[in-house]
């Protein structure tokens, strides 16, 4: 017979937006249960988007050994070990694990339940042995690689984002199917690993980012031997003497690659199958959740937040929508949902990444009263002494000079892009950036350029001037 517990929070899914919510819902006393099958950390940690950036990192140092000749220093083909690479990934991992083992959250008072859950009803679910019955519910189960609708398939064995890091072999030439982000990183770290690798994306890669800052990233990836195949349908797979054979259709053309390995790497679906939310009184916008900007699901009991809303995520989006769903379920906050605020990075190297509006955007809002501001990178000390001279940082202003957008393209600028997060949400303006004193060498001082460049081209009002001149004067 089931057990029945009561709580006021029943959060289904234990990854990072699941335990941030599960934390803070405790921190304002809240009585918590967290519910998930698959263990605590979710996809980041289990062979996700962690441990796709360790394996980039290895493969960044190599590729630093192969170019260090720029900076003065002879040196040799980097010799790669695939198998101490993967191991490396593992310690990463287990070194990330603590802080979501069940035991150190169940001393923080959250009682962690190993397995799926399914509603029983408007306010009930079932999870294994334990009836919980909740006043508010919380889906943060994340999504997962949907099985991909390719001829021949099910004949050929493939990667997805979630195993690809666990090769102990170099693939010979890897096919990826996909271009979103972590596929990119994974095609840039195998590359830098020695690895051929073929991309074949059925639309642009990051058609979403300003196309200046794409351009940048995408030229970097072709220059370090990558084959890329846009607009492309992978319609079939064999096998055949040399490994696979992906079958590939542009249009009305069709061709065929070969290739060692294939890596699935398609946009996520919601992972909300298995919780019979028809039981509960959900409405659905197709694989996931209908939700409004509160994240409320139509059962008013219920929320939604990190991947399982659909589309793409990010663990910083999960994390603001875990905070934000906290506040409005056990306090009093009203917030809405506001993705703006919510910067996005892609960890390719040179990263790119945004913020806000873009200037299309920004024009139509402000019907042209906006203005776009250039930095580039090789003007920074830091780029030059580093040789990291590829990139821009690009800030769009609105009336009065109110920062409303931001883009990032370069090497080592995800901070850079976190303050330029924060200006935007305080309503920071050009004129607060020349107040600010970077250090030197550092990549914030493109904001001290920006600032220039905004002076220059929007220099004091008239009186101004009399007023400078007049203090000069004046004892």
């Amino acid at each position: 017979m089931a057990r029945e517990i009561k709580v006021d929070l029943c959060v289904i899914g234990a990854g990072p937006g699941g335990i941030a919510l599960a934390r803070q819902a405790r921190a304002l006393g809240a009585s918590v249960v967290l519910v998930d099958g698959d263990g605590t950390g979710g996809t980041p940690l289990h062979w996700g988007g962690l441990a796709a950036g360790a394996l980039a990192a290895s493969a960044r140092r190599a590729q630093e050994v192969r170019t260090a000749r720029r900076l003065g220093i002879e040196t040799y083909p980097p010799d790669i070990e695939f198998s101490r690479i993967t191991a490396r990934t593992r310690e990463v991992l287990d070194a990330s694990a603590p802080d979501n083992a069940e035991a150190i959250l169940a001393a923080e008072g959250i009682e962690v339940i190993g397995h799926d859950g399914a509603f029983t009803g408007r306010r009930s679910l079932l999870a294994g042995e334990t009836l919980i019955r909740a006043r508010r519910f919380v889906i943060a189960t994340g999504a997962a690689t949907p099985r991909p609708e390719i001829a021949g398939i099910d004949a050929v064995p493939y990667l997805t984002p979630e195993t690809a890091s666990g090769l102990t072999e170099a693939p010979e030439h890897l096919l990826i199917h996909g271009g979103g982000p972590v596929a990119l990183m994974l095609a840039q770290a195998y590359l830098r690993l020695g690895c051929a690798v073929t991309l074949v994306d059925p639309g642009d890669p990051l058609s979403d980012a300003d196309p200046e800052l794409a351009d940048i990233v995408m030229r970097r990836l072709r220059a370090e031997g990558l084959a890329l195949r846009t607009n492309t349908s992978l319609t079939a797979v064999s096998t055949s003497a040399e490994g696979l054979r992906a079958h590939l259709r542009a249009g009305a053309d069709e061709t065929t690659v070969s290739g060692s390995h294939l890596l699935i790497a398609p946009e996520r679906v919601p992972q909300v199958e298995s919780l019979s939310l028809r039981r509960a009184g959900v409405r659905m916008n197709g694989p996931a959740p209908a939700v409004g900007r509160s994240l409320r699901t139509s059962n008013w009991r219920i929320y939604c937040i990190g991947d399982a809303l659909g589309g793409f995520s990010s663990v910083a989006a999960a994390r603001y929508q875990a905070r934000m769903v906290a506040d409005r379920v056990l306090g009093f906050s009203l917030e809405r949902l506001d993705p703006r605020r919510i910067p996005v990075l892609v960890h390719t190297d040179p990263q790119i990444g945004w913020v806000g509006l873009g200037e299309g955007a920004a024009r139509r809002r402000y019907k042209g009263k906006s203005v776009l501001l250039r930095q580039p990178v090789a003007d920074l000390s830091l780029a030059r002494l580093s040789g990291h001279t590829e990139g821009v940082v690009k800030v769009v202003a609105g009336p009065g000079g109110r920062i409303v957008g931001a883009g990032v393209a370069g090497t080592d600028v995800a901070d850079l892009l976190a303050f330029l997060a924060l200006a935007i949400d305080t309503r920071m303006t050009i004129d607060h950036l020349a107040r600010a004193i970077p250090p030197h060498p550092a990549h914030a001082e493109a904001l001290a350029g920006l600032a220039e460049t905004w002076r220059r081209s929007f220099p004091p009002r008239p009186l101004a001037r009399p007023l400078a001149a007049l203090r000069r004067v004046l004892p």
